[in-house]
């Protein structure tokens, strides 16, 4: 699930919504759509990780709230499909 300030959250956002935005990421695949936004996310640490390194001169992103603001849709449906398919496995405990 992804951390976001509520002003990145998408208000309204529909469980159907959720999940066509997501399978576009994964090509029709909702399981591969999650994935390809866990490697979206990856690739925005390592990023991150190489310019404070000095391994950059420039990030993509500037911080967080830059990320999530590109990516607020996606995110969002994100955690709607990460929280709606937690139901279908019962709490963990």
């Amino acid at each position: 699930m992804f951390r976001m300030n509520d002003f990145h959250v998408v208000e309204g956002m529909t469980w159907d919504e959720a999940v066509r935005i997501i399978k576009g990421r994964g090509k029709g695949n909702l399981l591969e759509g999650r994935e390809e936004l866990n490697d979206v996310w990856a690739r925005y640490v390592a990023d991150q990780n190489a310019f404070y390194k000095g391994e950059k001169d420039e990030m993509i992103y500037g911080d967080d709230d830059d990320f999530f603001e590109h990516w607020c849709y996606e995110c969002t449906a994100y955690n709607i499909v990460f929280e709606g398919m937690g139901k279908l496995f019962g709490e963990v405990k």
